[in-house]
């Protein structure tokens, strides 16, 4: 083989080595999962708990039908005398329940006391949605 063959082939493998490392390289970058964004709670999901719900016209017009605060004292009342409550079902409208204490952010409140906020579940999930605001005083 003569020298021009010999570095012909040379620079051919470097280039197909360099090829495939930057398809290689160009692959992690996309599969590579996104940083966890901080979460700064600065509210608590109150001592009866809380409903997130995605934010919908049906959605807020379960918190504005409904009379939350008398619903939910006497669901506190009936757990703290040893009763058991049985929650309503907001499956229609792809709502989470949220025990006691959990961490949640507020990012804004509108007019009508409906929040728009994120949780951070005890399984370490995040979600977010809407609820009431006093169903998740600041802290």
């Amino acid at each position: 083989m003569t020298n021009l063959k010999k570095r012909y082939k040379r620079w051919t493998i470097l280039l197909w080595v360099t090829a495939i490392a930057a398809i290689i390289a160009a692959i992690l970058y996309l599969v590579k999962p996104e940083p966890e964004k901080p979460f700064h709670p600065n509210a608590i999901a109150r001592d009866s708990g809380a409903v997130i719900c995605p934010d919908s016209p049906g959605a807020r017009s379960i918190f504005h039908e409904k009379d939350w605060d008398e619903t939910l004292d006497d669901d506190l009342k009936k757990v703290q005398s040893g009763g058991v409550v049985k929650a309503p079902d907001l499956s229609p409208y792809g709502c989470t329940g949220l025990v006691s204490g959990t961490a949640v952010y507020i990012e804004s409140t509108d007019s009508t006391g409906i929040a728009t906020v994120t949780a951070k579940l005890s399984d370490g999930t995040v979600i977010s949605g809407i609820t009431r605001s006093d169903m998740v005083p600041r802290s």
